[in-house]
């Protein structure tokens, strides 16, 4: 678990863990990436409660990066990824562990209600979707797989640094060398949403730069690019809803999303000399 600045959302997660079963050995190992806000300290504290709890520094930035290190540092024979800032269910170890007996891969479920009271409560959604009309892929917020493959595939790699992206780009290395990536409803994460115009338009920003490089990479394996006439009829339904969004901080927060892709698609267009839109 990779973390940056997270003192005031990682003790939820540790004690999500710390209190996770298991028939079998496991451990924790969790990976300050340069905070500077007392991260370490805390994570440290818990190991009070986990013996296995390991804490580890990576200056080198990117949560590619410390994922990777990490990684270096374990012993286990399934690998499993989430963030700090989110909250595992019970169950959920015990669950992608089990799945992970019969794929490659896995990810699991995402409650998007649990941590994000402002919004409508909604029921979890699968974790494992498509991105550019192309295969599957699993967010590492909710991620398992086994050591074998991650060795094989070479671990994660940084799009550009601090970009999104790192997750879709190993889960279609993984399946384009042969492997599977299987769904496990029964492993839940509680998903914590940015909130704000600026915070949305930024996150979304990352992920539309992110997906121009992703574009780049797998093209010719099948990676697509938005038509125009597809992208134009997006741009319409955004403007005739602007009224609204001027009214409603959540429609002014998606359209802030919507806009941050755009600019972040048009700046990896640029840097990798494509059109992609």
């Amino acid at each position: 678990m990779p973390v940056f600045n997270g003192v005031e959302t990682l003790g939820a997660q540790l004690d999500a863990l710390v209190a996770q079963e298991l028939d079998g050995d496991w451990e924790l190992i969790v990976v300050d990436n340069g905070s500077t806000d007392g991260t370490p300290d805390l994570a440290r504290r818990s190991a009070d409660r986990h013996p296995h709890l390991l804490v580890m520094e990576e200056q080198m930035p990117g949560a590619a990066n410390a994922r990777n290190a990490g990684i270096a540092r374990s012993s286990g024979a399934v690998l499993l990824f989430c963030d700090a800032d989110d909250v595992a269910a019970p169950g959920w170890l015990a669950a992608m562990v089990r799945r992970s007996a019969t794929a490659a891969l896995v990810g699991g479920w995402i409650d998007t209600s649990s941590l994000n009271p402002s919004r409508r409560p909604r029921p979890t959604r699968d974790g494992c979707v498509s991105h550019l009309g192309f295969l599957q892929s699993a967010p590492t917020a909710n991620l398992a797989v086994r050591r074998e493959v991650f060795d094989e595939i070479g671990g994660f790699r940084n799009l550009y640094l601090g970009a999104a992206g790192e997750d879709v780009d190993f889960c279609w290395r993984a399946q384009l060398s042969g492997f599977d990536l299987a769904s496990e409803p029964e492993a839940v994460v509680a998903y914590r949403l940015r909130h704000g115009v600026r915070l949305r338009f930024t996150q979304a920003y990352g992920y539309g730069r992110a997906e121009a490089a992703l574009y780049v990479r797998f093209r010719r394996a099948g990676a697509q690019r938005t038509r125009l006439r597809v992208l134009g009829a997006q741009q319409a339904r955004h403007l005739g809803a602007m009224p609204r969004a001027l009214r409603s901080p959540k429609f002014r927060e998606r359209h802030a999303a919507w806009y941050g892709q755009r600019v972040g698609r048009l700046v990896g267009s640029v840097e990798h000399r494509v059109a992609f839109f």
